[in-house]
């Protein structure tokens, strides 16, 4: 699948678009505009390389869901999918509560905090064969993972100017989704050396508290771009 969408991606290099000023460009010359764009930004640009890791290091273990749900925690198919369901639910409720965490801890702690709460929540799955217990913790996953998105999204469209959002989202989803098959290889490798698909969790959650570290790190520099700003509040946090 991801062969036949890399195919389908090189075969548009031909393709163009109409600018507002009438001119014409490959949508690979457009891709490569938000690249160089994205290197004049070290903020944007060290954050696009910690979403991107993270989202390698996430699908070490999400790749190995089905069989860690069927073969680890020994529940059945039609309880895979209330696996899912609450997965879907954590999200939800960290979409709700993400603006106000922002703006009481500011962006950089949320994304910080964020990833090092995934981390330890994926450790566990991992070291449970209790499928409550890992249920719960799959829905808490979910939830600062979401805050993190949020973080993300907002930092990108507050530091890009308009007239680059477009070239800059579309060079930053193909770095970022461009990670995801790498993470998906190395767990489906990894798992049967390393003893099954729960100790692909366990690296994973390990990985993700580091790369909370590393990002800490990487942004202390940025701590008046990351603070809470009006536009983090929720709609009903916001005055008139």
């Amino acid at each position: 699948g991801f062969a036949l969408a890399a195919g389908l991606l090189f075969a548009m290099d031909g393709a163009r678009r109409t600018t507002k000023h009438g001119t014409r460009r490959p949508v690979f010359t457009e891709l490569r505009a938000g690249l160089r764009w994205i290197r004049t930004s070290p903020l944007v640009l060290r954050l696009m390389i910690v979403i991107g890791a993270v989202g390698m290091v996430y699908e070490i273990a999400l790749a190995q869901l089905v069989l860690y749900a069927l073969d680890h925690l020994r529940i059945s198919e039609s309880a895979f999918g209330v696996l899912g369901a609450v997965s879907g639910a954590g999200g939800v409720a960290g979409a709700i509560l993400a603006p106000r965490l922002i703006t009481r801890w500011g962006r950089r702690a949320v994304l910080t905090g964020g990833l090092f709460t995934a981390g330890l929540c994926v450790t566990g799955m991992g070291l449970t064969t209790a499928p409550v217990l890992a249920a719960v913790l799959y829905a808490a996953f979910a939830v600062p993972v979401m805050a993190v998105n949020v973080v993300s999204a907002t930092v990108r469209h507050t530091a890009v100017p308009p007239e680059y959002l477009g070239r800059v989202l579309g060079a930053w989803r193909t770095v970022v989704f461009g990670t995801v098959p790498v993470g998906a290889l190395v767990g489906g490798l990894l798992a049967g050396p390393a003893g099954g698909s729960a100790a692909m969790f366990v690296l994973s959650g390990v990985l993700q508290v580091v790369l909370a570290v590393v990002a800490r790190l990487a942004l202390r520099r940025f701590g008046r771009d990351l603070a809470p700003s009006p536009r983090d509040r929720s709609p009903a946090e916001k005055p008139g």
